[in-house]
C-alpha cells in the first residue's frame, strides 16, 4: 500500500491535505425569524465549509481578528441546498467574544459590528498564535451567542455548537489504465525473464 501511495504522489496523481478542516454548525431558527431568500421562521439550517487550519489570512488585526479564506461552503435551509452569493469567515479573538462571524450575500464578516447579512456566534477562541499566523483549533465549541442578521436587522438565535474537525481525505482513484498497463508488461517481462533463466539451467 505504501509503494501504490508513492507511485501516486511521485506521478502527481493525487494530492492530500493533512491541514484541511471542517467547520460545521446548525439549528433552527426562531419562529420571529425574518423570511428571506436564506432564511424562514422556524426552518432548520446548516452549513459547513473547509479551511486550512494555518490559512492565509487577510485583513488581521492583532488581538482582534482575521479574515480566513474558506472552500466547499455549503448552505442549508430545510434541508434544500441555498446560494448565499459570495461568502466570508472572520475568527476573533476572546477579547472580541471569539468563535466565528460569517458573511454572506457579499457581507464583510471582518467587523467587529454585525455582518449586514450573515451570522454571528459567539464562544471560545477557535485558534492559537496571532492573528496574523494563526493556527485553527480542532474541537467543538459551545456557542455564548448566536446572532443571525438579515439586511442588517439582527434576530437572537438558540444557542448551538461549531465544531471544527479534520477533513475525510480524499478517496485513492483508481490507477490509469496506462501505469496498469505498465505494471503488466513488467510483469510479463519478469515471467519470461524467469523462464529464460530455467530453460538456460
Amino acid at each position: 500500500m505504501r509503494r501504490w501511495s508513492l507511485g501516486f504522489l511521485l506521478c502527481g496523481s493525487v494530492t492530500l491535505s493533512a491541514a484541511t478542516l471542517t467547520v460545521t454548525t446548525s439549528g433552527t431558527y426562531s419562529p420571529t425569524t425574518p423570511t428571506s431568500s436564506w432564511t424562514a421562521p422556524n426552518a432548520t439550517w446548516s452549513l459547513s465549509f473547509n479551511v486550512d487550519s494555518n490559512p492565509m489570512v487577510s485583513n488581521s488585526t492583532a488581538g482582534v481578528d482575521f479574515d480566513a479564506p474558506v472552500t466547499n461552503f455549503v448552505y442549508k435551509l430545510n434541508g434544500t441546498t441555498v446560494n448565499v452569493g459570495t461568502v466570508d469567515v472572520a475568527f476573533f479573538s476572546t477579547a472580541e467574544s471569539g468563535l466565528i462571524n460569517i458573511g454572506v450575500l457579499g457581507s464583510a464578516a471582518n467587523t467587529t459590528a454585525l455582518p449586514t447579512n450573515g451570522i454571528e456566534l459567539f464562544g471560545p477562541q477557535a485558534y492559537s498564535g496571532t492573528e496574523a499566523a494563526p493556527t485553527i483549533l480542532p474541537n467543538t465549541y459551545a456557542e455564548t451567542l448566536n446572532t443571525l442578521v438579515v439586511a442588517g436587522t439582527p434576530s437572537p438565535q438558540a444557542l448551538g455548537t461549531v465544531t471544527i474537525t479534520a477533513a475525510a481525505p480524499p478517496g485513492v482513484p483508481a490507477p490509469p489504465s496506462s501505469i496498469l498497463a505498465l505494471f503488466g508488461l513488467a510483469a510479463v517481462g519478469i515471467f519470461f525473464g524467469v523462464s529464460r533463466r530455467r530453460v538456460r539451467a
